[in-house]
């Protein structure tokens, strides 16, 4: 009889111990120390983990995809069948499938990003108020927003291009996540603020505090300057405050995303560094009596060349930061 114990070949179960001849063993007693540690260690040890899809929750093939999760940076494996399902998520970029929610102009997200997507107007304008008050406590002393005066409801991406579709405007941005503009009824001017429905809340507050930014700008800056000052500088400014309002919120993921977007053609780069050497108020001279088209990454200390109003030259403070900061 085949006393000794043979070199066990598996470590996933205990169902391969019985295979392999442990039966003749009739008792715990006549396997040796090290071998009685080695079976109870199989028997305690579940089997390795199978990995499955991360979309369907299928196990995973032989052959699979990997693709980048566009809102956690993280790489995912997906199967075959599911990376060539037709749609993706909005958000995350990821294929959808299940409990997904379908957008009236053709885009879809994912049952994740759903939960955290703002659909509705009133959700919009409960956001936007948050966004509004908090504006308005970090640059008290530097901008004055618009209150009671603007109107504030979500559209879909292509009610929200149409916008941009006015006489003499080439505006042919695919993503925009945003608009504002002025509007004259009797006599009485208004706002009117439309946001691209399905936005992250998160993403949505950013985009909130850019379109009150190109308010403020229309209000307190003149038709002249306004002229002169260059499309991506203006465009740069109101990125520039989204982006102190984010960093107040601590929210680094959005902090990531503007940084990324290119649209302003490396003036948000720009605005950044201007506000950290010469303070808030310099930025906001620059933008209002500023002689220059753009902000300068050669010359940096152009930001003080300004023609402002001889009774405002008195009153210029020094630079300082804005609270929150």
């Amino acid at each position: 009889m085949q006393t000794d114990m043979p070199l066990l070949r598996s470590l996933n179960c205990f169902t391969c111990i019985v295979a392999m001849n442990v039966a003749p063993v009739r008792s715990f007693a006549r396997l040796t120390y090290a071998k009685f540690l080695l079976l109870f260690a199989l028997i305690a040890t579940p089997a390795l983990a199978v990995e499955r899809c991360a979309i369907c929750g299928k196990e995973l093939p032989d052959k699979f995809y990997v693709m980048t999760d566009r809102v956690t940076e993280e790489k995912k494996h997906v199967c075959p069948t599911c990376a060539n399902l037709p749609n993706e998520c909005f958000v995350c970029g990821l294929p959808v499938t299940g409990d997904y929610v379908s957008i009236s102009d053709g885009r879809f997200l994912c049952a994740r990003d759903a939960k955290t997507a703002v659909l509705d107007r009133s959700a919009a304008q409960a956001l936007a108020a948050e966004v509004k008050d908090s504006l308005d406590r970090m640059f008290s002393r530097f901008l004055n927003f618009p209150g009671t005066n603007v109107e504030i409801t979500v559209v879909d991406r292509v009610d929200l291009q149409e916008l941009f579709k006015t006489a003499g405007d080439s505006y042919s941005c695919p993503n925009v996540l945003g608009y504002i503009g002025p509007v004259t009824n009797n006599g009485k001017m208004h706002y009117e603020m439309r946001l691209l429905s399905g936005l992250p809340r998160a993403q949505l507050k950013a985009v909130v505090a850019h379109e009150y930014t190109h308010a403020w700008v229309f209000e307190n800056v003149s038709q002249r300057r306004r002229r002169t000052l260059g499309h991506d500088a203006h465009e740069g400014f109101c990125e520039l405050v989204a982006y102190m309002f984010i960093t107040a919120q601590e929210d680094e993921e959005q902090k990531k995303i503007i940084l990324h977007n290119h649209y302003t053609r490396g003036q948000i780069d720009l605005f950044i560094d201007a506000e950290r050497r010469f303070g808030f108020n310099e930025v906001v001279d620059w933008i209002q009596y500023g002689t220059d088209k753009l902000l300068s990454k050669d010359e940096p200390n152009r930001i003080r060349d300004v023609e402002m109003p001889k009774k405002l030259v008195a009153k210029n403070p020094k630079p300082y930061r804005v609270q929150g900061q």
